[in-house]
């Protein structure tokens, strides 16, 4: 299941609102979405649109698929092999009403994966499992004799 990011109104210093507050964080191999949900008041302006999102040159690209343009949204997805609370700034470039271009720089945190088999825990427990199993099959088959 994808992260929903809701772009709910803009500022004129460029900030934008964010469902949320601008600090995503995603699962390793989850999508990530988008999307214009006009909230916008007379403190705010209205998002007509979203120009690009990009990473900063500062950060290390923690996406499989780059953020690319779906129809009203934006999608992006985040790569399986990215580190674990990798930390990665952002930039929104988005249009108001009157045509200005504006830039707005969220992060995001890459989360462990929900994969079974990409949780290293998992791999020890199964091993101490699969060892214990051995030493008690061993164990009964002395008792038998």
């Amino acid at each position: 299941m994808a992260e929903n990011i809701k772009i709910l109104k803009g500022y004129s210093n460029g900030t934008l609102e964010l469902s949320d507050n601008g600090h995503t964080k995603a699962k390793k191999g989850k999508g990530i979405k988008w999307k214009i949900k006009d909230q916008s008041d007379a403190n705010s302006i209205k998002v007509v649109s979203i120009e690009s999102i990009y990473l900063k040159s500062t950060s290390g690209n923690i996406f499989s698929v780059r953020p690319y343009r779906d129809g009203d949204k934006w999608k992006a997805e985040i790569d399986e092999s990215a580190s674990t609370n990798a930390e990665s700034e952002y930039a929104i470039r988005w249009q108001d009403p009157e045509g200005n271009v504006r830039t707005h720089d969220p992060k995001i945190s890459v989360l462990p994966s929900d994969s079974f088999f990409n949780i290293p825990n998992t791999i020890i427990v199964l091993l101490i499992s699969l060892v214990s199993g051995l030493f008690l099959l061993k164990f009964f088959h002395k008792r038998r004799k």
